[in-house]
């Protein structure tokens, strides 16, 4: 086996990209409902089928739902996030408009469940890119649920704060959980997360 090539400290540096972090959301909640619906109608069609006699409706439904995923991916949008940096992101952290208030702290939260989401996804934001306002606008438009704004928070967070090995998981990260599962409480009890909260 080949010896590793030994690399310099400066060779190391210019290999050095910043940890990324992209997914994919469906606009159309219509569609994926649709979708939902056919695949059910697919698995009671083939239990029918083999229980009876009844015509196959199964290959028609199939096709059906071939031609739904298709147009589905018509309205799929993919968000790209990268990190930002520890100094960059130590900063945001530090930001009095993101800080956490007493109740955030005693929950173990390290910065503000309403106003530091935004500030990341318009900051990590590399496609689409967002400005604060535009990320502001994203978070409290009544179209997006609580489930895919914490996705699209949760990528932001993900590339600032884990390696590009490692789960999240594994990296002693409580705290940012924590953080994730106080944002999703907080939408889902109807909290608003507005641009006062940031100026």
């Amino acid at each position: 086996m080949p010896e590793a090539k030994k690399l310099s400290i400066k060779e190391i540096l210019a290999l050095k990209k910043p940890v990324s972090k992209q997914i994919t959301v469906q606009v159309d909640g219509e569609i994926a409902r649709e979708i939902s619906n056919l695949q059910d109608e697919i698995t009671r069609a083939r239990a029918s089928e083999r229980m009876s006699n009844a015509p196959d409706r199964t290959p028609k439904l199939v096709e059906d739902l071939a031609d739904l995923i298709e147009k589905a991916q018509e309205t799929e949008i993919t968000f790209k996030f990268s990190s930002i940096g520890r100094y960059a992101y130590d900063e945001l952290v530090e930001d009095p408009r993101y800080k956490p208030t007493k109740s955030d702290l005693k929950e173990g939260v390290n910065f503000n469940p309403l106003t530091f989401p935004q500030a990341l996804v318009s900051a990590s934001g590399i496609s689409p890119e967002m400005t604060l306002e535009e990320a502001e606008a994203l978070f409290t438009d009544p179209n997006w649920n609580a489930a895919e704004l914490q996705r699209i928070f949760y990528a932001a967070l993900e590339c600032n704060i884990e390696t590009g090995d490692t789960p999240l998981s594994q990296n002693g990260s409580g705290a940012t959980l924590s953080s994730l599962r106080s944002l999703v409480t907080q939408l889902n009890a109807g909290s608003p997360i507005q641009s006062s909260q940031v100026e």
